[in-house]
């Protein structure tokens, strides 16, 4: 939450609804655009200057659009090169985003977003959520004396497009002063809402190439604790237009060699870890409903697969057929319908070799004359008749309040291997609410927010889990002070007593995601005992992109009592293909006085979206009784994608 409360901020603007954007020849031509739109900001009374000002222009030539961002600032803020970093994701230093509507307004748009150091971030963005993208994606960024410029470069053949008015939305965030400017007023968090019209005139557009083919083969050696072991397989990629794409995979390589900190849940819920793999990463926002059935994190060792996926005007549809060692050979496919805008209906089908079949409809819409987003869906377990209910009603409004109310039902014995850490309760009724306010002006920031959950057993209606708290995070930035407080009973977990009431107390300072500090204190009672628990983490930007960290984390309660550190680092090594990063780990429990120390190091060179070479190196050590090494881990991995276009 804390990284995240930037997006939150807010402008009013006064730029017609449909942007009509100049067409020209060649990428050197955009300043022969007639055309150009200031971005203003919110959060001052003075109307901006030309020091924290922005001017955009938008045209596009036969075969991409094309975007040229003229920011004005004093410095700049910014750490990361690779792509999809997590400041551009957490809007946490410098960027410029363009939101794309290519299917027109209120639908699942294209997020791209760009740093003055060339960092790229793309993601698909929907009303179920966002998903991974890779698009080929051009940014020349160059920094002046008085600001930065981007030229972004979107081609038109690396999106599914339809022939009627876009919808567009940028945004440009300003870390020195915290300002964050839009080309369109923007009521609500959710961008698809807030979405301008932009014409194009698409007799001058070049189509994309008729198809193109991918080979994408991956070799991994690993040296674990003195046994080798090698791993071989591929991929190959059928892609037809814009509109349609073929996924046959053969043992792929789905090892991780990130290395992080070890995670810690107060309220012992599982985690839920990005996907990262490109199977299922393409394509994977036409899976999603609004309770998501089938996470893909679950299979684990995939011995081939097939996916297919065409897109349409107003319909999509997707299918994988997977063969997995532990959850078997499974058919999972989703068809999605759009009668008109801001409004889809999806249906889901699953069949499994285990049993696990499923069937389930699902809608997501938008009411605009009160701001109100809606979702409902019904799922069924074929082999037993069990059920899933939902439904959610939420309303944003910038600046002001944000409010949400949802009411989930699901049937014992529902749940299944392919959705189990999503849905975290079997045979339950569950009423999920939160209400928010928020100030800001002239960089002073206010938020209270109230929360309530309560999770019941449907059938003898005796309480699982319920939780009601307040927060509240206030400063003058770039420093926030943060307060919560949780009072919660964890029945699920059969323990004596369950009960958990906290208070925690934070100070934040961030100018960006490599120049922050956090420090968090949590105290009260917990689960029939006493707690504390301290939160340290400090990041710091040295040179640019020579970017070093230092995380810890202590807690102590009845069931608990760990000392957890680690120092680790995101160092760009040359441009945006090769990066260092080493983490060192240190954990001591003293509940059963063992001490760890892990020496970790991961070396990347991604010239290219999916090629790339990766060396890892892991050792853990117990220090306990001396230097003793438990584990040792040496991984080489090559991937290499080969494209060929006709």
């Amino acid at each position: 939450m804390i990284n995240y409360f930037i997006i939150f901020l807010s402008m009013m603007g006064n730029i017609s609804d449909n942007i009509i954007p100049s067409k020209i020849n060649s990428v050197n031509d955009i300043y022969k655009c007639t055309k150009y739109y200031e971005l203003e900001a919110v959060g001052k009374k003075e109307k901006t200057n030309v020091i924290d000002s922005s001017i955009v222009y938008i045209a596009y030539t036969k075969k991409e659009m094309v975007f040229l961002v003229k920011n004005w600032q004093k410095g700049i803020n910014a750490s990361s090169k690779r792509r999809d970093s997590e400041g551009l994701l957490n809007n946490s230093e410098d960027a410029v985003y363009i939101l794309l509507g290519a299917n027109g307004k209120g639908n699942d748009s294209y997020w791209i977003g760009v740093n003055p150091l060339g960092a790229i971030l793309d993601k698909v963005i929907s009303s179920s959520g966002m998903s991974e993208w890779d698009g080929d994606i051009k940014a020349n960024c160059k920094e002046r004396k008085d600001g930065w410029d981007a030229l972004i470069e979107i081609p038109f053949n690396s999106i599914s497009y339809s022939k009627c008015i876009w919808g567009i939305q940028i945004f440009r965030i300003e870390m020195n002063t915290l300002l964050v400017q839009y080309l369109f007023p923007n009521k609500s968090n959710n961008f698809l809402q807030t979405e301008g019209g932009m014409s194009i005139d698409f007799d001058y557009i070049t189509k994309g190439s008729k198809f193109d083919i991918s080979l994408i083969p991956s070799v991994r050696v690993e040296l674990k604790d003195k046994n080798l072991k090698y791993f071989a397989g591929g991929t190959v990629r059928y892609k037809n237009g814009i509109n349609d794409l073929l996924d046959i995979t053969v043992f792929p390589d789905f090892s991780e060699v990130e290395a992080d900190i070890q995670k810690f849940n107060l309220n012992r819920l599982p985690y839920n870890y990005p996907e990262k793999r490109p199977f299922f990463v393409e394509g994977s926002s036409l899976i999603k409903s609004p309770i998501l059935l089938f996470r893909s994190r679950n299979v684990e060792d995939l011995q081939y697969g097939l996916k297919f996926y065409n897109i349409s005007d107003k319909s999509s549809f997707i299918t994988y057929f997977i063969n997995d060692t532990t959850t078997g050979k499974s058919s999972i496919s989703r068809f999605s319908y759009s009668p008109f805008q801001a409004l889809k209906l999806g249906t889901y089908f699953q069949l499994n070799s285990l049993g696990y079949n499923l069937m389930s409809s699902d809608l997501s819409g938008y009411i605009k004359k009160i701001n109100l987003d809606l979702q409902g869906q019904i799922s069924s377990n074929i082999e037993n008749s069990s059920n899933l209910y939902y439904f959610n009603l939420s309303r944003e409004e910038k600046p002001g309040y944000s409010m949400s109310v949802s009411y989930t039902s699901i049937d014992s014995q529902f749940v299944n291997p392919f959705n189990n850490i999503n849905i975290y309760f079997d045979g339950i009724n569950e009423l999920n609410g939160y209400l928010s306010y928020y100030y800001l002006k002239n960089g002073k920031y206010f938020v209270p927010s109230i929360r309530y959950n309560s999770v019941i057993n449907k059938y003898d209606r005796k309480t699982i889990y319920n939780e009601l708290g307040f927060s509240a995070t206030a400063g003058y930035l770039p420093f926030l002070w943060m307060i919560q407080y949780d009072n919660s009973n964890l029945d699920y977990l059969g323990l004596p007593n369950c009960k958990t009431r906290t208070v925690t107390l934070g100070v934040i300072y961030l100018k960006s995601s490599w120049n922050q500090f956090t420090f968090i204190y949590t105290f009260g009672n917990y689960l029939g005992g006493i707690l504390n628990q301290l939160t340290g983490d400090f990041k710091i930007n040295l040179h640019k992109t020579m970017n070093i960290g230092l995380s810890a984390y202590k807690i102590k309660s009845s069931y608990d009592n760990l000392f957890i550190s680690q120092l680790y680092g995101h160092i760009s090594l040359y441009r945006e293909y090769l990066f260092i990063k080493p983490y060192i780990n240190y954990t001591m429990n003293n509940m059963t006085y063992e001490k760890k120390l892990s020496l970790n190091g991961i070396l990347l060179l991604e010239p290219k979206y999916m090629s790339g070479i990766y060396i890892a190196l892991s050792q853990e050590y117990g220090i306990d009784k001396g230097f003793i090494l438990k584990s040792n881990k040496e991984i080489f991995k090559i991937q290499v994608g080969i494209k060929i276009t006709k």
